[in-house]
């Protein structure tokens, strides 16, 4: 019997970060994002962009490059509670060609994640120190 994994959850602030693994032809990539979108509702949705000082090229056997690509996104206060699906990669060569991966072609198309309410407790300031 498989255990169900429970999806990953994060609140307001948090910073949501996933890494691709492109494999090509030796081209040199220039960036990439990835886009989930509110399971219920599509208008919502989070744009996980790449920082250009976040990606690792390496070689492949057959003379390819693979790429490891981290792409990042912190949780707008604005965005709705619930599930939110990996809907899209796009990836965008030096040359300026773009690859788009849709739903039927990812590699994990069941990759998602869950916007929690941030708790509403107590906060207790514990000090203050007025600095030089």
């Amino acid at each position: 019997m498989r255990e169900e994994r429970k999806s990953r959850e994060y609140m307001p602030g948090d910073v949501v970060r996933m890494e691709l693994h492109v494999e090509n032809d030796g081209a040199n990539l220039d960036n990439a994002f990835a886009r989930f979108t509110h399971e219920r509702d599509q208008q919502y949705h989070l744009i996980l962009a790449q920082d250009m000082a976040a990606m690792i090229r390496g070689e492949v056997a057959d003379g390819g490059t693979e790429n490891r690509v981290l792409v990042e996104a912190t949780v707008p206060a604005a965005i709705p509670e619930g599930e939110y699906v990996l809907e899209q990669v796009h990836v965008r060569c030096a040359s300026g060609r773009i690859y788009r991966f849709t739903k039927g072609m990812l590699p994990s198309p069941g990759a998602r994640f869950g916007v929690v309410k941030e708790p509403a407790g107590r906060m207790v300031l514990k000090g203050v120190t007025l600095m030089d």
